[in-house]
């Protein structure tokens, strides 16, 4: 099995703000980035779109990969909660077997000359856009993801042709020798996807192959955002994880009594946390919504299922609701020793009423 003609699309997504002003960036990156709008080329009711991300054009030159030479362009998204992807499209330069493109693919995965390409394109955005980044940081952790884009294959194949060949499986799992197990590939093979006799989609974990000349660019854009959302559930999931550790950690270190404000203070971050938090992990999931079974929206959740993207969900979710928690449980100990020191008060105005009085009626006596 060869692909004669294709490309290698190489995702590389980043976590770089709270939020991002999108159209002030747009502005900023007119010089030399030649910004515009993403939009899918075949618009469909089954896909909404919010906070559009605008796209860049990141220039092209030639990269030498195995002893190959690549002709590669890249663009980039940025979206409005703070998250930006770079892909590099890789032409291949003749005819490959799918043996051969597993290695250059896996060449190109691990490459670091290739990843030190993707982090400085994103660095000198972020300092071309910065007034446009609330909190800007560029998170050390990232995701990735490899497309297969097909044109055309060296015969024709059909769906029964693909979902028994050991090197198309090989090739998306990202293994070389190794022997492929039934049970793994029948698991790929619930994820193969195709809308008309000539065309197919396979995904895993890993990467997915497109063999769709009309409408590769939606899928693999759709795929994209599926692995943006997972990125940002990650970010969250760890960043959840630092502030409920650092509220646990001031309640430990600050002295409390009835005249200082301690759980205030811990009250008031918890629910500042999970306010700010919530709002841009909403912005995040609605993204992108699908509705229906359109061939676009059964890919997009198939991704986000083999992403386990559900799971950082939930799990973003719980914490969430620990930070609402831990700000109702330290809420009820101020309202509590409010009470406390309403009642001290009140028993010190009655002793201020009652002493001098029971001074007199002692006097009289004595």
């Amino acid at each position: 099995m060869k692909i004669n003609r294709g490309q290698l699309f190489y995702y590389r997504t980043y976590d770089v703000a709270d939020e991002a002003d999108t159209k002030m960036a747009a502005s900023l990156l007119q010089s030399d980035k030649t910004p515009s709008w993403f939009q899918l080329r075949k618009m469909n009711r089954s896909i909404l779109i919010e906070d559009i991300p605008v796209v860049m054009n990141l220039g092209a030159w030639e990269q030498e990969i195995l002893g190959q030479v690549f002709k590669v362009r890249a663009e980039g998204k940025l979206w409005s909660f703070g998250a930006m992807s770079i892909c590099f499209i890789f032409e291949l330069p003749h005819s490959l077997t799918l043996v051969e493109l597993n290695k250059i693919s896996q060449e190109i995965d691990f490459n670091p000359e290739v990843q030190k390409i993707a982090d400085d394109k994103v660095l000198s955005i972020c300092q071309t856009i910065g007034s446009a980044l609330k909190n800007f940081r560029i998170w050390k952790e990232y995701e990735d993801f490899l497309i297969y884009n097909v044109e055309q294959f060296d015969q024709n194949y059909t769906v029964r042709d693909i979902s028994n060949n050991d090197e198309l499986f090989k090739l998306i799992i990202g293994v070389k020798a190794e022997t492929i197990s039934d049970q793994y590939k029948d698991m790929v093979r619930k994820n193969i996807f195709s809308f008309t006799n000539n065309d197919f989609v396979v995904m895993d974990w890993n990467s997915a192959l497109i063999y769709d000349p009309t409408d590769y660019k939606d899928i693999s854009d759709v795929i994209e955002f599926a692995l943006v959302q997972l990125l940002e559930m990650r970010y969250y999931d760890r960043n959840l994880d630092d502030k409920i550790n650092s509220l646990y950690k001031s309640l430990e270190s600050k002295s409390n009594s009835i005249l200082t404000n301690k759980y205030g203070d811990i009250s008031k971050e918890a629910a500042k946390t999970y306010i700010e938090i919530s709002e841009i992990v909403e912005k995040v999931e609605n993204s992108l919504k699908v509705i229906g079974d359109f061939y676009y929206s059964q890919i997009f959740r198939a991704a986000s299922d083999r992403f386990r993207f559900r799971d950082w969900q939930q799990s973003v979710d719980s914490k969430l609701n620990n930070l609402a928690e831990v700000s109702k449980l330290f809420q009820g100990e101020i309202n509590e020793r409010r009470n406390q020191l309403m009642e001290i008060i009140i028993i010190a105005l009655i002793a201020v009423e009652v002493v001098p009085l029971v001074g007199k009626v002692i006097a009289k006596f004595f």
